[in-house]
């Protein structure tokens, strides 16, 4: 199994690696709502194009939540990740 994971890693850590880009390219500073928007977008989209059921929940004042879901297996995998980012500070 080790040797299977290691190869499916090798075969797709160039498209990682250029998505994982795309998405530090997108502004998204804490302090601006069109952009939080515009990162919780693509994040959506990431999920759905790995085929999971993915939406963004709102709750009042906090920038959107992303979630995906997938399979429906007893067990349970969290993943949680920041897409916002700070203001840079000269």
């Amino acid at each position: 199994m080790p040797d299977q994971l290691d190869t499916y890693i090798s075969e797709h850590a160039d498209r990682w690696t250029a998505e994982l880009r795309e998405l530090c390219a997108i502004p998204s500073e804490a302090t601006d709502a069109d952009a939080l928007r515009g990162a919780a977008a693509w994040c959506e989209q990431r999920l759905h194009a790995a085929g999971c059921d993915a939406r963004q929940v709102s709750l009042d004042g906090a920038p959107p939540l992303v979630v995906g879901e997938t399979g429906s297996g007893a067990r349970t995998l969290i993943g949680v990740q920041h897409y916002d980012v700070q203001p840079a500070v000269p």
